[in-house]
């Protein structure tokens, strides 16, 4: 069996060996990179037509794309995290608005019981009519406590009606009256306070003020009836 080449075939051969004079290159300069990789020995380094090897090093770890956040992202964030602050202020008004409600509603409720006390305390001056249509904004101290002689039965009746007075002016708008009313729940008002003011042995003690400090609404209203 022979076993020699065709002279045809080791001429074809040879001419694609690679010489010191003539270095085998690829066909094209985008395969240069691939072919670099595997023979960096058959190129010329004075070749200036051909990258030097540390560019084709340099191109084969290029990131396909460049990572990091657009205006756009940065602008949108800067939204969502705008509209969530201000839905937390908006709930921190809100339980700052109920606290102060509470607080009011609470002084309220202390206010007409201490004038239920005051009528229980002089039920002298109560069976005079001294408690009834007592329009809670004196502004007259009778003075009668620190002196030496005390209260007497009108006496009393008056510093109750001044001090009780001075107490409801703690409430935004507050407004009371304590009067003889068989029907207790109604009034909006010192002014329009809805009292009978006779025929009836109940009292009630009422007080408004203004909850929501809004002027368009009505004043709220805390009462109590009782018999001294």
């Amino acid at each position: 069996m022979n076993n020699r080449i065709p002279q045809s075939s080791r001429s074809l051969s040879e001419n694609r060996k690679p010489t010191a004079e003539k270095p085998f290159r690829p066909d094209f300069p985008i395969k240069f990179v691939k072919y670099a990789q595997y023979s960096p020995h058959l190129i010329k380094k004075s070749d200036s037509k051909w990258p030097s090897l540390a560019t084709a090093s340099i191109l084969r770890q290029a990131p396909s794309h460049q990572a990091g956040f657009t205006l756009m992202e940065v602008l949108i964030t800067a939204i969502i995290l705008s509209v969530g602050l201000l839905g937390l202020a908006g709930l921190q008004f809100n339980a700052l608005r109920s606290n102060q409600s509470a607080a009011q509603s609470t002084l309220a409720v202390l206010q007409v019981i201490d004038g239920a006390d005051r009528l229980r305390s002089n039920t002298a001056g109560v069976a005079k009519n001294y408690y009834n249509n007592l329009i809670g904004d004196a502004d007259d101290d009778p003075g009668c406590i620190d002196g030496n002689e005390g209260c007497g039965i009108e006496a009393l009746a008056k510093y109750d009606h001044w001090s009780w007075s001075q107490q409801i002016a703690a409430l935004p708008n507050g407004q009371g009256v304590i009067c003889l009313d068989s029907t207790p729940n109604d009034g909006t008002s010192k002014e329009e306070h809805g009292c009978e003011g006779k025929d009836t042995n109940v009292f009630a003690v009422k007080i408004w003020w203004d909850d929501d400090r809004n002027p368009d609404t009505k004043l709220r209203r805390h009462t109590m009836s009782l018999i001294p």
